[in-house]
């Protein structure tokens, strides 16, 4: 049975994946064209490590950061894991809204 979590929207992207690759469903609660921004967990600590390490002055008034990384569509996301995968995997992909 996945995960009671599954559902809430900061667990869904992993959950997207991670699901429906142990062969369970995974519930898409945004609309297919939703944009999320994801890096790798290397990328991600060297980005953290480099906000850790500005200074005041570096920052300015500024203390907001967007961290690069890249923005797939959830329908790319989904095409992506059924290239891979199969497209058996992908379609436990249910959108619900």
């Amino acid at each position: 049975c996945p995960d009671a979590t599954y559902k809430a929207a900061t667990s869904f992207f992993p959950s997207m994946i991670r699901e429906p690759l142990s062969g369970h469903e995974a519930i898409c609660p945004v609309p297919l064209f939703f944009r999320h921004t994801i890096a790798s967990p290397k990328a991600a600590a060297r980005n953290l490590l480099h906000a850790a390490n500005l200074t005041s002055q570096q920052l300015a008034m500024s203390r907001t950061m967007n961290m690069p990384g890249i923005a797939p569509a959830v329908h790319d996301i989904i095409e992506a894991l059924g290239n891979i995968a199969g497209k058996s995997v992908a379609k436990l992909i249910r959108q619900e809204r």
